[in-house]
């Protein structure tokens, strides 16, 4: 069947088309007239043409009724209303409310990054919303910038698009199917059993407010647990076990192990505290993350009175604080893609690889070396890592199972050997510390080809 046209009516009359407002993967929603309020404008939704000649379209069907199940479930100002649902022909069909404005995702293209205090007034709107929807245990799971409509003319902004929506039990694995966006979803969501959680929102309504202080895209978190794994899961003979100790103290002070980037490095305006709340509730492991939204808000600190009292003051001077920083090296989301913005935060890792690569193959070719390892710690310090201050938390009434991670040895406490013939890494360890990955990468081959120059003078 053929999209339905201009002038096309529906439901016994009642509607008709004016045009076509969107098409997602399985949905095609419409803007239309309802001839029995006269000037009521709505949205139609329904599946599309693609989604009706699939095998599994009664899958399809099944499942959008449901989402009309979900929406009758809410009457709150931030959710989407639903009014009511009917069959034309074969297909089910949704009639919401008409929001008249652009979502997030346009604003802040056309905008630039949001003022800190406007992007939490949205974000604890859509969180209400959420508190709203967990408690009927249901997960929104596709909460990005794309499905928050800002009201126009006014500072409300309105959560649109359950299609993907799902009942949970907590800690219990269900079976979910597959959709999610990528950068928003959760490593979880990449996962078709799973056990879910607000984690799995709250994680992708922190992605959402990183992407409006920040204009920028983010990694998918597939990438960023399996980056870690590379990081920690290197083998490495024990004669070596120094360089290991070496390469992830650099990793972990650099903060490089992750893809990543701090918000607050693209956007100086971002406190410490909100910094770390939106880090905090976008950690890989669902268990590492807020449990609930509230508690992520208590992250954040967000006080409603006072964010109500200064967004009148925010409205006033918008276009004056709308624009994008100018960080020298890197460009804003629509001038760059995810692989050119964090090709220089993936080069540590690949330098960290490298040097341990490096030094298997030398291991293997050069039986003759024989290094030993001293107690003494390298001069003049050896290298520490801050430690992050806590967290408040709430209690969680049961903190979901973790999903499966590899064994890492904790070195946060170890001390740096070094080797009888003493080797200085200072300059590697400033180089890496600068970003200066290409200078790390011949200081690391000198420091190397240096050890067997000399075991061969041995």
């Amino acid at each position: 069947m053929n999209n339905w046209q201009p002038g096309t009516t529906l439901n016994n009359r009642r509607y008709s088309i004016e045009k076509t407002l969107g098409e997602g993967g399985f949905g095609i929603t419409y803007l239309a007239w309802d001839n029995h309020t006269i000037g009521t404008k709505v949205v139609i939704k329904t599946l599309n043409n693609r989604v009706q000649k699939l095998p599994d379209f009664d899958k399809f069907q099944k499942r959008f009724r449901y989402e009309a199940e979900q929406l009758k479930k809410f009457q709150h100002q931030n959710i989407v209303k639903f009014y009511h649902s009917f069959q034309e022909g074969n297909l089910y069909c949704i009639v919401m409310e008409f929001i008249e404005g652009d979502n997030l995702a346009v604003v802040v293209n056309k905008q630039g990054i949001l003022p800190v205090q406007r992007a939490l007034y949205y974000i604890q709107q859509i969180a209400n919303a959420l508190i709203v929807i967990h408690n009927k245990k249901i997960l929104h799971r596709d909460i990005k910038p794309e499905n928050i409509i800002l009201r126009k003319n006014t500072q409300e902004v309105v959560l649109i698009d359950f299609g993907i929506a799902r009942d949970f039990i907590p800690n219990q694995t269900n079976s979910f199917t597959q959709f999610f966006t990528d950068g928003y979803a959760p490593i979880e969501q990449y996962r078709r059993k799973h056990r879910p959680g607000e984690y799995t929102d709250i994680y992708a309504l922190a992605a959402t407010l990183y992407v409006l202080l920040t204009n920028y895209k983010l990694p998918n978190s597939i990438d960023r647990y399996h980056t870690q794994l590379a990081v920690h899961k290197t083998p490495l003979p024990k004669q070596f076990r120094f360089a290991l100790k070496l390469i992830f103290k650099l990793i972990k002070k650099t903060g490089k192990q992750d893809l990543l980037v701090e918000p607050k490095k693209i956007n100086t305006k971002i406190s410490d505290r909100l910094n770390n709340a939106i880090i905090k509730a976008m950690e890989i492991q669902p268990e590492d993350r807020p449990q609930t939204v509230q508690e992520w808000l208590t992250l954040l600190q967000v006080k409603p009175q006072s964010l109500m009292s200064q967004i009148s003051q925010v409205s006033r001077t918008i276009m004056s604080q709308m624009a994008t920083l100018n960080i020298p090296g890197i460009k804003p989301l629509y001038q760059n893609s995810v692989k050119t913005f964090y090709q220089g935060e993936t080069n540590i890792l690949l330098i960290g690889t490298g040097i341990l690569i490096f030094i298997v193959v030398i291991y293997i070719y050069s039986p003759k070396l024989n290094f030993s390892i001293t107690s003494r710690p390298l001069s003049p310090q050896p290298i520490t890592i801050p430690q992050q201050k806590p967290y408040p938390t709430i209690q969680p009434s049961k903190v979901p199972q973790p999903l499966p991670r590899t064994n890492i040895p904790d070195i946060s406490q170890t001390t740096i050997n070094y080797i009888e013939k003493k080797v200085d890494y200072t300059t590697l360890e400033n180089l890496l510390s600068s970003d200066k990955f290409q200078e790390a990468d011949q200081e690391t081959l000198r420091i190397i080809l240096s050890l067997v120059e000399r075991e061969k003078e041995d």
